[in-house]
């Protein structure tokens, strides 16, 4: 028997444990969909206001520590102008390189990241030897592809190094 996830208990856990950080959340319309497999932040372009999407399945599959990453993670989008400033070569759709060099920015300082937050499309079979390649990997400096990586640089810093490993082939 599954337990429905409940976004309000961890929300309220925020406004103890992280009163900025929840303020923020509390500015932002929270939409449970199923449509996505793990949780995302945006703007509702008709009323210009934040949105979380999050899947409750998903969430309701983790433990509170990493629901709560998951939650920092989305609300570090917001805090830090991510979602607003979109890619750095001014282009309106949202490249993989900057999703990653966002994701890399933000990853490094969070805790409790479950292993289930990856990337899609991207490989190493040597991160979890014995696990079965799904395409997919952590997204956090100094881990697979990244590991030449140094943690706490700017999403653009982490931008203009993934455009020169794909030019090298890394």
């Amino acid at each position: 028997m599954s337990v429905e996830y409940n976004l309000d208990e961890d929300i309220l856990e925020f406004l103890r444990a992280e009163p900025v950080v929840a303020a923020i959340s509390r500015m932002m319309t929270k939409i449970s969909t199923k449509n996505m497999p793990t949780a995302a932040v945006g703007i509702d372009r008709d009323d210009v206001s934040y949105r979380l999407y999050y899947n409750p399945i998903f969430m309701g599959a983790l433990s509170r520590p990493q629901r709560k990453s998951i939650l920092m993670h989305e609300f570090l989008h917001v805090i830090l102008g991510h979602i607003r400033r979109r890619n750095p070569d001014g282009r309106e759709k949202v490249s993989q390189n900057w999703n990653i060099a966002i994701d890399l920015s933000i990853n490094c300082h969070i805790p409790n990241l479950p292993v289930g937050v990856k990337i899609p499309g991207l490989t190493d079979k040597n991160l979890n030897p014995g696990e079965e390649d799904k395409g997919m990997q952590p997204c956090v400096p100094g881990l697979g592809r990244f590991k030449h990586m140094p943690t706490n640089m700017t999403a653009e810093w982490y931008y203009e190094q993934i455009k020169k490993d794909n030019k090298e082939g890394i």
